[in-house]
């Protein structure tokens, strides 16, 4: 009897090893996905995501900033409440500005997005003059590339694939609930 009760919690001890722990090395947004760059051969996580809905031009149309805050990947996010947690040097922001001629978007729509350096405004593009990639140290505008956005109730799923000046690669996935920025 004393060897069945030996293995019984010998047993229990590896089962509460490997499970007490689920949590420590996933890189996630809070749904059990990670969300990851590379911006010029470097890796970075997404730890946050934001959209900002403004109407433009009288409004004829909106503008929809998508908004990726970028930590590098071995960042320690473990105390990170929020934004304010996070020295500035260790930031980028990726900003992305979409249009849509159709005044009433409130939530950024499924489908493939273009940079577009036209300055006539053109539904579903980006708008390369006003976005780009940044932090205190740092400036990037995009060239060209796209974003394509899919979406499953609230998760969405952001594939990036960007040229910025200086020829500088960004590719990604971002696969997660957006906060409303103004919330």
């Amino acid at each position: 009897m004393k060897k069945v009760i030996f293995y019984f919690l010998l047993l229990l001890g590896s089962v509460c090893t490997f499970t007490g722990c689920d949590n420590d090395d996933d890189d996630d947004n809070g749904n059990g996905t990670e969300s990851t760059i590379v911006f010029n051969g470097k890796t970075y996580k997404i730890f946050q995501a934001f959209y900002d809905r403004e109407y433009a031009s009288g409004d004829e149309f909106v503008s929809m900033d998508l908004i990726f805050l970028l930590v590098e990947s071995d960042y320690d996010l473990e105390s990170v409440k929020d934004y304010d947690d996070i020295d500035d040097e260790d930031i980028f922001e990726l900003f992305i500005n979409i249009n849509y001629l159709d005044s009433s978007i409130s939530l950024p729509k499924e489908g493939t997005y273009p940079v577009s350096m036209d300055e006539d405004v053109k539904d579903m593009t980006i708008y390369g003059d006003t976005g780009g990639l940044w932090n205190s140290k740092e400036d990037y505008s995009f060239l060209s590339g796209n974003c394509k956005i899919a979406k499953n109730g609230n998760i969405y799923t952001i594939d990036m694939d960007f040229v910025f000046e200086g020829n500088k690669t960004l590719k990604g996935t971002y696969k997660g609930t957006l906060k409303d920025y103004d919330e």
